[in-house]
This record gives structure tokens, C-alpha cells and sequence, in this order.
């Protein structure tokens, strides 16, 4: 029989019932006296044990009871009493979801964030504690079950825990739908399935409202699992960690409960501090690119272009007529440009790069910046992103010269499943996707340059990608990091309103399938975060390569990407959503781009051809992005839109093209330092120098000389002129006591043996010299290499005390010590010139020595 509490009955002896403080469709909850006059809190289960929903509360229990931490609500015991369980805890002073209420009646939105924060921090605590240490998940958090203690949060309620460990274990019965999980509609339970509830009672109790607001439990099971969740109440610094706790597949959440509050506290304070505007430190507007790109100055000429029919036939002639056109070379000096006087600044931008293409692109681009900016997280308003279904092509682009390499968390990586992984939701892919697609998805789970393949990518990962964008629209428009780019750039902040780059090629299968997926995804998030959605510029190249067997389909991809975009810009067709789970159902008959670039690269193209063209893409990018270029293309971009909407509102694409139009002082100052050390050199032999003290001795010919003679007398143990001396006199000698015809060998034989080592001469007439080097060659070769070691430098110092910057004269300096090696050879075959005659000397001597002649 079940026991039914009231005011003062004693269902357990010693624990008497004092007034009801709770209840639900679990059960209720009683404030009781419990022994020595303590307080404490006791929990009627409904239903007997043989009921499903007690007895799985009865098995969590047993999972929980061994659990120790400050911040989970203790337990004092648990009993069964005529097959009833009650569970006896100690008391809490009120729930979150009563603080909440207290701060509504006060007249406030909900709990100040400060104080949520930290009651978030505690629960996080408790929960990845339980995570971490047992692997054990409470899958019922809501503000009912986060109690307050002392002014802290403890959590309650362990009637649903599931041991992770447990291969049987479900998380279906029991949950509360407005904080369940997308898994656990499908009866799963993942490490991340907490923090998923934890970030809904983040949002509910911060502002009032939900991120799924479904009225039913099926209507919010649909949510859960297939809708995005509603963040326009949020802060707009708190909607990316939200968003990314929130994302569907538990492996895109955050690694723990705590990172995801460590991230909310971050942008609490970025939206706590007050938002000014930064003011330049050294502005520096003429000179951004100049100093960027070795002291040369550009021009930068962005092309309004026909439609798109005919418009890669006019840019490859453009190509050709370009490339065929020599420069005329004359002294007439030119007009400054007419440019408007426009006001530089920077903006935040975020550049997403899709496929192989984007990323030789965006590792130009990044080391473009490097070299501006210095390090990399000097500059955090500029955002670089990139996706690819291709794990060796991201890895290239983390790897390499550091200068350049992207980190990992600017890339995402986006694998196509088995066919057999999509059976499930084949129902719902096959209303977009040919059944032949699906099902033969090539083994390397890559795209492998078929269009279908990529958009498959992007909408099997759109969750993750859409995260991941938000996170870098966060970064690049937060207060830090537009005070930190704006303070290392040195000039002002032109807008704090980000705009987004999407560059990809659309020959391929990965940038081709996933381009307008991706854009209009973008669009989607800036109007979410309150930015306008316009602010998407498409940068679309086109390319086939030399002998490549797939040219073919890549114009075909090419063609087909065009399609869709005139479908879009021209013919009043929308984007078609709700079938593939990409964005809420219905149409956006938006373009996907206010601006859409595309630049044809050539056909046929070398791989020296092609990195060219991707230098270039990222050239006219870092020229939009970094300098002050950036705002007179955006005065161009925006007069075309407005001539365009004059004439019939019909949007065309766009190209650019760069032009040197300067001198460049580097080129020039290394040709004067090249012009001096001829000169330097030359004077070496000329009259001049020998009528002339020179400012360095060291570097006078005679000296040189003088040192290796130095060298070799060392060697010799010796003067050498002495030493031969001597030994030719004791040869003369030893000949005088040998008579012709006698054996060969003796001492005669081992003196003569010791002058041929000294000048390596063979020991037989008409015999090629022994290959090993001997003492003197061995000398003279260190001591030359010594010499020049130590004269190299003296000949840099000469020279980069004449010209303007040390470090930008080395190329000279390097050019004058190989002159002066040069000079060494010289000196060298001149020296092996004498020890020939030396050598050609001593065989005829020896001859002589045989014939009986000396």
C-alpha cells in the first residue's frame, strides 16, 4: 500500500513531516525534523518498486550514493517502506528556479549574469566531477534540480543518472523535455549530454525566454533534434558558446561543462566593458601596403564584369592581351592617381575559405598578414576559417613554415560517412540527392571533384560549421579584439560591423557543393548576432590544370556553380531549405552575395601558374582586408550596386586585377649596393688602389698572399723556400753515394717519397697525382676558408655602412664575398700552377737521378 504524506506523520521513525516545499510528476518533496533536531528534506517516489520509475530511481541511486562533492546535494539515506522509495537529503535553502522568480517580482529579466555565472561554475564543478571521476551523467538538469545552499548552487535529483560505462544504458524515460537532449530522443547518453541542459537553463534563467519553445512534447523533440535553437535573447557575445553547447552532435559541444562556463565568462566581460571606439596610435594610411610588400606600392583595379554567360571567355583574352603587352620604358614622370580622399580604418572580417583552392589562398593571405602584423594574435579582428572534406589538405595547411600555417582551430574538417551510415536519414536526403550519389560515395570519403558530394559534406556537418562561423564573427567583433588590431595597425576603426569573405573554387567538388550552403548560412548568422546580412562578398575562381584528366568535370562544375548563382541573382528563385537540415524551412530569396567575385585563372595551368594566381587572390584580399585600400573598395563596390539598382536591379559578377605602378626602393638601393662592390672589387687590381692606402689592409691582395705563405710555413714546420732547400740538398748528397743501376729504394727513394708528399707529386714519372690531399694543401685550404670566414665579415661591415638598412643590403654584401672568393680560386689555380712546375721539376730530376746524369 502506498504511504500518502501529511503534516506530521513520521513515515520514518525519527523523521517527522513538517510542510510540503515541492512537487512534480516524480513525486513531492517534505521538510522534515529529522533525529537531534536537524532539518533536512525527504522525497516520496510515486509508484511502488515494482514500477518502472521508482525502481529505475532506486538503480541511480545505488550509482550515485558513493559520489562525494561540495556541490552535490547530499544524501542521507534512501529506503523502501512498503514498496515505496523515499530518499532523505539535506535541506536547501531555495532552487534556481525560485531565485529566478525573485528576480522577475524585483522587475529584472532574470538573474544578473554575475551571479548566474557563478552558480553555473558550481554545478559545472559538480557535474564534469561526476563525468570525469565515475563517468557517470545526471541527464535531468533544470533549475528545479540546482539548488541553493549557503548562496551556492548544489545539485539534486540523481533519479536519472546513467552510468556511460553501462553498454545497456538509455536516457529516454524520465527526462524533462524542454532540457532533454537531441540523443536522448533516440535513447542515448553522451559526456556532453549535461552541458547541453546546462546552457538551456543559462539562457532560460539569464533572459525568461527558451532556446526551443515548443508547447508539446513532441514538438520539442522535433526541435531538439533537427532545429536551431532560438538565440535572439541572448547577449550577442553569448550566442556562439551557447549555440556551440546547444549543436546537435554531442562531439561538437564543448569538451566539458566548465570550458562552456569559462566561455561565457569571457564574453560576459567583453559585454560588461564599455564598447569605445579605439583611436589610431600612428597612422600610417599611405604606407599600410608599401610596408607590407617590400616597399612597393600597388594599385588595385576592382573590374564590374558582364554577366556571367560570356564572362570567362572576356577574362581569358584579357589574360592573353594582358600578358602579351610589354612595358614602354621612358623618363617621362607620371601624375599622382586621382583617388578620392576617403577615411582608412580596418573592420572586423572573417575570410572562409572551402576546398584545396582556399587554402593555398588563405596560407598566402595569413603570411601577408604575419608580415604586417607581426604575430598572429596581434591582429584578432581578421578571422581566417577553413573547410574541407579532405584531412590531407588540412594538414598541409597546419603544417609547414610557421609564417604561413594555419592553426587548428581555423580548420574544420567535414568527412563524408559510409553510404550505410546515411541509411537512416536516406528518406529525407533522397528528396535532394540522386540515390546514385548516396550510395556510391568513393572509399576515400573525400568529394573527389563531384559537386553533390560536397553540399552531402556541408549538410551532414552544418551544425558544426555554422559553430564554428559564429565563433570567429564573436572573435573578430569583440571589444579586445578590435582594440588590439586597431592599436598594432595604427589607424582607426572604420566600423566595428564584420563583413565575410567566402573564397572557394568552383571547379572543385568540396568548394563547388558547398559555396552556397555555406553563404547563405553566413547571412543567416549575422542577422542572428544583429549585423546585417548583406555584408557577404563571394570570391569564386576557375581553373583547370596541365594534363589533368578531370578538366573536364571541372568545367562542368564550374558551369553548374554559375547556374545556381544566376538562378539566384536573376531569376527571383530562392534557396530551398528544410529538406537537407541546413537552415529553418522555407525560401531565402536573397542572393547569396551582395558581391560576387570570380576570377579565371587560366586553363591548363602549371603548378608554378597556379600558386601564382592564388598570390594573387590573396594579394587583392590582404589589400581589402589589411590596408586602406580596404575602403575605397568598398566606395567602388557600393557605387556599382547603386548604378546597378539605377539601371535594372540585375546583379553581375565581378573580377579584379593588380597592378606594380612604383618604383621599389629595395630593388633600387640593391642595385647601388651591387654597383659598389664592383667598384670595391675592381679597385682591387686597378692603379688607383696601388697609388692608395686602402681603408681595410686586410683586404689588399699582397696581405692575402702574405697569409697563406704564413699558412703554409706553418705546415712546413718552417719557412717552405728553406725547406725545400734543404731537402733538394740532402737529395744531392744521397745521390753521391748511389750508384747507377742499383736497386730502387733506400734513402734516396724515402727522401724523394717526402718531397712529392710535400708538393703531391706522383712517386713515378707519368703517374696521376695521389688522391688524398697533402700537409700543404690540407694548410692552405683551412687557412683560406679561415681567411675568408673573417674577411666576409669585414666586407658586410664595409659595405652596410654606406647604404640605408643593414638587413636589406645582405643580397649585396653576400654577392661582395663571393667576388672575393673568386679571388681566393684564383690565387689558388695560381698556386696549383706552381706546384705543377715543382712537380715537372722533380720528375726530371729524378730521371736524371735513374740515368746517372746528376
Amino acid at each position: 500500500m502506498t504511504f500518502h504524506p501529511n503534516e506530521n506523520a513520521e513515515p520514518i521513525p525519527g523523521y517527522l513531516l513538517k510542510e510540503r516545499i515541492g512537487v512534480g510528476g516524480y513525486g513531492e518533496v517534505w521538510k522534515v525534523s529529522a533525529p537531534g533536531g536537524l532539518t533536512k528534506a525527504i522525497k516520496f517516489v510515486y509508484g511502488r518498486m515494482d514500477d518502472e520509475r521508482a525502481a529505475r530511481e532506486l538503480k541511480a541511486l545505488g550509482r550515485i550514493k558513493e559520489v562525494r562533492h561540495p556541490f552535490l546535494l547530499s544524501l542521507e539515506r534512501f529506503d523502501v517502506l512498503d514498496g515505496q522509495l523515499m530518499v532523505v537529503t539535506e535541506l536547501a535553502d531555495m532552487s534556481l528556479m525560485d531565485r529566478f522568480r525573485q528576480c522577475k517580482d524585483e522587475g529584472l529579466p532574470g538573474i544578473p549574469r554575475g551571479e548566474l555565472l557563478e552558480h553555473l561554475r558550481d554545478a559545472a564543478d559538480a557535474l564534469d566531477y561526476m563525468s570525469e571521476k565515475y563517468g557517470l551523467q545526471h541527464l535531468d538538469i533544470k533549475p528545479e534540480n540546482l539548488l541553493l545552499v549557503g548562496g551556492r548552487i548544489k545539485v539534486a535529483d540523481f533519479g536519472l543518472v546513467k552510468d556511460l560505462q553501462d553498454a545497456h544504458a538509455t536516457a529516454i524515460g524520465g527526462v524533462t523535455p524542454l532540457y532533454a537532449t537531441p540523443e536522448a530522443f533516440d535513447g542515448k547518453a553522451s559526456r556532453q549530454s549535461d552541458q547541453y541542459s546546462l546552457a538551456i537553463v543559462y539562457q532560460e534563467m539569464l533572459t525568461g525566454s527558451l532556446p526551443f519553445p515548443g508547447l508539446t512534447a513532441v514538438q520539442l523533440a522535433v526541435q531538439h533534434m533537427h532545429s536551431p535553437p532560438l538565440l535572439n535573447s541572448l547577449p550577442a557575445a553569448d550566442r556562439p558558446t551557447v549555440a556551440r553547447a546547444l549543436s546537435k552532435a554531442p562531439v561538437q559541444r564543448f569538451h566539458s561543462c566548465r570550458e562552456m562556463v569559462d566561455h561565457l565568462a569571457g564574453a560576459a566581460q567583453r559585454v560588461d566593458s564599455p564598447r569605445e571606439t579605439p583611436q589610431p596610435v600612428r597612422p600610417q594610411y599611405d604606407e599600410a601596403e608599401t610596408a607590407a610588400d617590400g616597399g612597393q606600392p600597388r594599385s588595385t583595379v576592382d573590374l564590374r564584369s558582364t554577366p556571367c554567360g560570356s564572362f570567362l571567355d572576356e577574362t581569358r583574352n584579357h589574360r592573353q592581351t594582358s600578358a602579351a603587352v610589354e612595358p614602354e620604358e621612358h623618363d617621362l614622370p607620371l601624375p599622382p592617381l586621382a583617388a578620392p580622399n576617403v577615411e582608412a580604418g580596418i573592420r572586423p572580417t572573417v575570410i572562409i575559405g572551402i576546398g584545396g583552392m582556399a587554402a593555398r589562398v588563405l596560407r598566402r593571405l595569413r603570411r601577408r598578414l604575419q608580415q604586417r602584423f607581426g604575430d598572429r594574435e596581434a591582429a584578432p579582428a581578421f578571422q581566417l576559417l577553413l573547410l574541407d572534406t579532405d584531412p590531407q589538405t588540412l594538414r598541409a595547411a597546419e603544417q609547414g613554415d610557421p609564417d604561413d600555417a594555419l592553426l587548428p582551430r581555423e580548420t574544420v574538417y567535414l568527412p563524408l560517412r559510409k553510404p550505410a551510415e546515411y541509411r537512416a536519414a536516406s528518406d529525407k536526403i533522397l528528396g535532394w540527392l540522386s540515390r546514385r550519389w548516396l550510395y556510391n560515395i568513393p572509399r576515400s570519403l573525400r568529394t573527389e571533384g563531384l559537386r553533390p558530394l560536397g553540399r552531402l559534406a556541408y549538410v551532414d556537418h552544418a551544425e558544426l560549421v555554422k559553430a564554428r562561423i559564429r565563433e570567429a564573427l564573436a572573435e573578430s567583433v569583440s571589444p579586445e579584439s578590435l582594440s588590439k588590431t586597431v592599436q598594432t595597425a595604427g589607424v582607426g576603426l572604420r566600423t566595428d560591423a564584420p563583413r565575410v569573405f567566402v573564397i572557394s573554387s568552383i571547379s572543385g567538388g568540396t568548394g563547388g557543393g558547398m559555396l552556397f550552403d555555406a553563404a547563405y548560412a553566413v547571412r543567416q548568422l549575422l542577422a542572428e548576432m544583429g549585423f546585417d546580412p548583406r555584408d557577404v562578398c563571394g570570391v569564386m575562381s576557375h581553373a583547370t590544370l596541365n594534363k589533368n584528366a578531370a578538366n573536364d568535370l571541372r568545367k562542368a562544375n564550374a558551369y553548374a556553380a554559375l547556374t545556381e548563382l544566376h538562378y539566384f541573382n536573376h531569376c527571383g528563385g530562392g534557396f530551398k531549405s528544410g529538406a537537407a537540415s541546413v537552415l529553418p524551412a522555407g525560401e531565402l530569396s536573397e542572393p547569396p552575395f551582395t558581391d560576387s567575385y570570380l576570377i579565371n585563372l587560366g586553363d591548363n595551368l602549371s603548378e608554378a601558374e597556379l600558386e601564382t594566381g592564388c598570390s594573387a587572390i590573396a594579394r587583392y584580399l590582404y589589400l581589402d582586408v589589411a590596408t586602406a585600400c580596404g575602403r575605397l573598395l568598398d566606395q567602388c563596390r557600393q557605387a556599382t550596386r547603386e548604378q546597378i539598382a539605377a539601371d535594372d536591379g540585375v546583379q553581375r559578377l565581378r573580377s579584379f586585377a593588380i597592378h606594380a605602378i612604383g618604383c621599389d626602393k629595395h630593388s633600387l638601393a640593391a642595385a647601388q649596393a651591387d654597383g659598389l662592390c664592383h667598384r670595391l672589387v675592381s679597385g682591387w687590381h686597378s692603379e688607383e688602389h696601388a697609388r692608395r692606402r686602402p681603408e681595410k689592409p686586410e683586404l689588399e691582395i699582397e696581405e692575402l698572399v702574405r697569409r697563406l705563405y704564413a699558412a703554409a710555413d706553418k705546415a712546413l714546420g718552417g719557412s717552405a723556400a728553406e725547406q725545400f732547400r734543404i731537402a733538394i740538398e740532402q737529395g744531392n748528397m744521397i745521390s753521391r753515394v748511389c750508384t747507377p743501376g742499383a736497386e730502387q729504394g733506400g734513402p734516396f727513394a724515402e727522401h724523394l717519397e717526402r718531397i712529392h708528399a710535400l708538393v703531391r707529386a706522383p712517386a713515378e714519372a707519368n703517374q696521376p697525382a695521389p688522391a688524398e690531399s697533402t700537409r700543404v694543401e690540407s694548410a692552405l685550404q683551412d687557412a683560406a676558408k679561415k681567411l675568408a670566414a673573417a674577411l666576409s665579415g669585414s666586407i658586410v661591415k664595409s659595405i652596410t655602412a654606406m647604404v640605408e638598412n643593414p638587413r636589406d643590403r645582405l643580397p649585396a654584401a653576400l654577392l661582395a664575398v663571393r667576388m672575393f672568393q673568386e679571388q681566393l680560386r684564383s690565387f689558388r689555380q695560381d698556386a696549383d700552377e706552381e706546384f705543377r712546375r715543382l712537380n715537372a721539376e722533380s720528375a726530371q730530376l729524378r730521371l736524371k737521378l735513374h740515368a746517372g746524369e746528376v
